[in-house]
């Protein structure tokens, strides 16, 4: 599908708060934590894009709410709606994945550029763990989810500039899809092999 036909898949929004399908860009995240009788743990990871993926009703509470915070006295608020994390999925430039080069330091198989293969990235349909995302010229280059690549990220790293991160949105119906999708896989029946 040429690159101009896919604008209809996307948006702007005018609320500059974040909303499940939103596209970001160059997020960085060192996450560290001690767990005891075991030690350190750390997790470095970077990407390019992600999806927040998110719900949006939790999203929209969560903005309700503070904002009703702002407004009331201290005794009478409640952060029963707040939400700390978004849960992010990173997205990787489809001619990177095609030839498993998408994480960087990971050996990740390659699926090849046939005609036969791309048909099933770009379908949605056949391989459930993927989500392609297409192009936005100018703007963004194709894209491919793995469902089992997820993170929580704390919401606070965009309290500040969040149009930093911020690229375009998904239109309701494609991220309805998109989650639907997500959420299918994580709830799979897991077989022995």
């Amino acid at each position: 599908m040429p690159q101009d036909e896919n604008k209809d898949c996307y948006c702007n929004r005018s609320k500059k708060i974040i909303s499940q399908g939103d596209i970001i860009r160059e997020l960085n995240l060192v996450l560290s934590s001690k767990i005891d009788n075991i030690g350190d743990f750390s997790l470095a990871s970077s990407f390019s894009y992600g999806v927040v993926l998110s719900q949006e009703c939790d999203l929209v509470q969560h903005y309700d709410c503070i904002e009703k915070n702002l407004m009331i006295e201290e005794s009478k608020k409640s952060d029963d709606k707040i939400i700390e994390t978004l849960l992010i999925c990173p997205a990787f430039p489809l001619e990177k994945f095609l030839i498993g080069d998408h994480i960087e330091g990971k050996r990740m198989n390659p699926w090849g550029t046939t005609e036969k293969v791309m048909k099933k990235i770009r379908d949605n349909d056949e391989l459930p763990r993927f989500h392609h995302i297409p192009a936005l010229k100018d703007r963004l280059p194709e894209l491919v989810i793995d469902f089992k690549r997820f993170y929580t990220v704390p919401l606070g790293i965009f309290d500040n500039d969040f149009n930093k991160f911020y690229i375009t949105s998904i239109k309701d119906l494609y991220r309805e899809r998109l989650s639907q999708r997500f959420t299918n896989y994580l709830g799979r029946i897991g077989l022995p092999n």
